[in-house]
């Protein structure tokens, strides 16, 4: 996670999810809490920082819904943002 960390920091966010994935172990649910962790984190930066590493809001909800998908438990995502 701290080096995703740094990847975002370093505005290389797409660089931090493609790693995350890559690195993912769907038998472990340690790996999905830090993917969570790495989404939530994302979600705190202001749009400014996001829009200057050519991210949006709009990607860290599909990253989660890809993350719950990869672990079994849908898009349970989607779920909160259908209006």
């Amino acid at each position: 996670l701290k080096r995703l960390k740094m990847l975002v920091d370093d505005n290389k966010i797409n660089e931090a999810e493609n790693e995350l994935f890559d690195k993912l172990d769907i038998s472990s649910y340690k790996d999905f809490f830090i993917g969570m962790e790495f989404y939530k984190y994302l979600n705190s930066k202001e749009d400014e920082f996001l829009d200057s590493s050519d991210y949006t809001r709009e990607e860290i909800i599909e990253g989660l819904s890809d993350l719950s998908k990869k672990y079994g438990f849908g898009d349970f995502v989607g779920m909160f943002m259908e209006s």
